[in-house]
């Protein structure tokens, strides 16, 4: 899901540079003073404090609104990531199912051929030995019939 992000505030680029180095300024010189804890605090702010503030804020809210965003984006990452590698898991896992059925399938159909080769192997035995036995019995049909019938050689030279 995809949030709005809010309008960033328009305003002049020299306004804005202008509110950096105030800030940067203002952070300078709060280095510089010793912290002291029971110091009062001035009775009048300085003419620029308020600038160096607002512009302090609008960094620091800038700095919030970058962070939240990081981090939603982070957050995101993670949920797509993790979407992404269930999805992937699923596929595999639907993939193998398929492949797992498809070998099963095709090993049933290798048994089937197999068994047909079988029965046509033995289709082909017996095929052959019944020819091999009729043309040897035509073969002795036609020496039986050709040793009482033979014409010599002879007298079939002489027809001729």
């Amino acid at each position: 899901m995809v949030e709005k992000v809010p309008a960033p505030v328009k305003a002049d680029k020299d306004a804005q540079a202008k509110a950096e180095a105030e800030a940067k300024a203002a952070e300078a010189e709060k280095k510089k003073e010793p912290a002291v804890a029971a110091a009062p605090a001035p009775a009048a702010p300085s003419a620029g404090s308020p600038s160096a503030e607002s512009a302090a804020g609008l960094l620091a809210m800038a700095q919030q609104m970058h962070d939240k965003h990081v981090a939603d984006g982070e957050q995101q990452k993670e949920k797509i990531i993790a979407e992404a590698q269930i999805e992937a898991s699923s596929l595999v896992n639907d993939a193998q199912d398929k492949s797992r059925k498809i070998l099963g399938a095709l090993e049933q159909q290798r048994s089937v051929l197999e068994r047909k080769v079988e029965q046509l192997r033995g289709f082909e035995r017996d095929y052959r030995s019944r020819l091999k036995a009729y043309i040897e019995g035509q073969l002795r049909d036609l020496d039986a019939r050709g040793s009482v019938a033979a014409p010599e050689v002879g007298e079939a030279a002489a027809e001729v």
